[in-house]
């Protein structure tokens, strides 16, 4: 318990014209959290409830573990989007380069799809976000743009070669959205996570021990009256 005594002075005019000064002294009882009733702590974190999730920090380490687990499975320029909790539409998608060398090497996948492998310059992909308000695991969409000099650098017509490597990347297409849809997923699940850890009772409880928080008996923040810094 800490004891704050609150003093102020109050200046008037005398009958006299003259000026009188009064002091008054208050005394004030402020408890830490862990000295409060449980019946008022917990009125407390229910005030509190998302004192730990105000601002990014919470969520920061957590978009730049996935932005590193992201970059080393073949995406590249990788910006993570989400929205949450609790609401339709709420979840997590990533904008993103697909590096089509790194990303057939990280997936295993150079034997499935030889002649990308072989032609990785091929086509340039990119992971965009459809538009809208919704940031879900499937609110992304891949935008290709093909180079086909680089299979056929010479030929004015499209090529054999040509053609199977486009009928690789259809394919491969469908498993690079499936994969962003599962990853969104994972992304989604671990701020969704973190989110319910932070507005936890032990998470706030934790935050107000540690911020050397003090209360009056009821539980209300104590406020310094005006008059006591003098006019």
């Amino acid at each position: 318990m800490y004891r704050l005594n609150c003093s102020h002075r109050r200046s008037t005019n005398g009958f006299t014209g003259g000026s009188l000064t009064t002091m008054h002294t208050i005394l004030v009882n402020l408890y830490a959290f862990e000295e409060l009733a449980p019946a008022v702590q917990k009125k407390i974190v229910e005030r509190e409830r998302f004192i730990n999730v105000e601002d990014a920090y919470w969520y920061e380490p957590i978009i730049e573990q996935w932005t590193e687990e992201l970059e080393q499975c073949g995406f590249e320029q990788v910006k993570i989007l989400f929205s949450g909790f609790g609401s339709q539409g709420d979840g997590a998608c990533f904008e993103a380069r697909i590096n089509m060398a790194a990303y057939l090497a990280a997936h295993h996948l150079q034997a499935k799809y030889p002649l990308l492998a072989k032609y990785p310059e091929y086509t340039q992909v990119s992971l965009q976000h459809r538009g809208g308000i919704y940031y879900h695991e499937r609110s992304t969409v891949l935008v290709p743009y093909f180079n086909a000099e680089a299979v056929n650098p010479n030929g004015s017509s499209i090529s054999d070669e040509e053609t199977r490597v486009e009928k690789e990347y259809e394919a491969l297409e469908k498993d690079i959205y499936r994969e962003s849809v599962r990853l969104g997923r994972h992304i989604y699940k671990a701020l969704e996570d973190e989110f319910l850890h932070q507005i936890s009772a032990e998470a706030i409880q934790d935050t107000l021990i540690a911020n050397e928080y003090t209360y009056l008996s009821d539980g209300r923040c104590f406020t310094m009256p005006s008059s006591a810094y003098g006019r």
